[in-house]
């Protein structure tokens, strides 16, 4: 995560529906440049400096990595449908948006694979082979372009498994579309996926898949507002933000859960705004780590888990901790 905070005019092209929300939970939707209603406001007593622990480490569901390309595959899938599932079911779902992550960086070369049979294009749409499904390719810089496998290709490379299909890099699946860019020194892998998608693994990478789903889905929406920043404000002009803490920890679908799509599915569409603005809702593990890097501005993680379980909702722990700010919804 950046440590300034910044409040962007949003130029995503997307309409913006605000609403306040009162103690009783009522809903009022009116267009957000004409909203004049109060931001969220929520009587909350002796929270702002909630802190629980002494932990200043990141925050991780598992440790533990896909060794084996079958590996987490079969389970994704199936997550899959019942997040498609659930997601059908939200009368109001997020419009489809697309997040290009950073997930290996590399000098000259990284292994890849795919879990389906996936297309080989140029960035012009020319397709120039196939992967095989569930073979390990090694990506590498030459003096001709990229090397992929057998295949000798110009720099410029999209990988698309298709729609039920993954891709592994580096020791992780993913889904979306993978693309390959020599820039900078680098050779770049960037996931090219729908933000709902990329939104189920940020959840479950940032905070424990176990925790209670009040915080889980106030850190789905401020995961949501944080990601728009960056894809109306790139990082590159390769890829919006990368997969560590740096911006926000992504680490593919081994970060996925039950509990990480109901967070994502609860909170559709919502972002949070101040001044018809989206926020850049800037968070951190612990309440002393949010006051060293953002100046006290932003939620801790720990402190969100402590309010959920003390009972208060995530519009309450979002009041808490973004003071000013309001809930709004995107539209199509």
């Amino acid at each position: 995560m950046t440590s300034i905070q910044r409040i962007l005019k949003n130029n995503l092209g997307q309409q913006l529906c605000a609403f306040s929300l009162g103690l009783a939970g009522a809903v009022a939707m009116q267009p957000i440049f004409s909203v004049q209603a109060d931001a969220l406001s929520f009587p909350l007593q002796a929270t702002s400096s909630v802190t629980v622990g002494n932990s200043t480490g990141d925050l991780h569901a598992s440790d533990s990595k896909t060794q084996q390309l079958p590996g987490r595959l079969s389970q994704a899938k199936s997550d899959k449908k019942t997040a498609s599932t659930r997601h059908s079911a939200n009368p109001q779902p997020a419009p489809a948006m697309q997040i290009r992550v950073r997930i290996a960086h590399h000098p000259s070369q990284f292994e890849i694979a795919t879990s389906t049979a996936a297309t080989v294009s140029t960035f012009n749409g020319s397709q120039e082979g196939t992967m095989q499904p569930m073979s390990r390719y090694v990506a590498q810089v030459n003096t001709q372009g990229i090397q992929l496998g057998p295949m000798q290709l110009q720099n410029g490379v999209m990988i698309d498994p298709g729609a039920d299909g993954f891709v592994f890099v580096n020791g992780l699946w993913y889904r979306g579309r993978l693309s390959l860019v020599y820039a900078d020194g680098e050779l770049l892998a960037v996931n090219l996926i729908d933000l709902e998608q990329y939104l189920y693994s940020v959840v479950g990478s940032e905070m424990p898949a176990s925790w209670h789903p009040d915080a889980l889905r106030a850190q789905a929406i401020a995961a949501r507002s944080y990601a728009l920043i960056h894809i109306s404000r790139p990082a590159s002009t390769w890829f919006d933000l990368g997969n560590n803490e740096r911006w926000q920890a992504y680490n593919g679908v081994e970060s996925e859960a039950n509990s990480t799509y109901a967070a994502v599915s609860d909170t559709s569409a919502q972002v949070l705004t101040y001044d018809g603005q989206i926020l850049e809702a800037l968070y951190a593990s612990t309440q002393a780590i949010t006051d060293e890097a953002h100046d006290g501005f932003g939620m801790s993680q720990y402190g969100a888990e402590e309010l959920a379980r003390q009972g208060h909702n995530y519009q309450q722990i979002l009041a808490n901790y973004y003071p000013g700010a309001m809930l709004a919804r995107l539209r199509s």
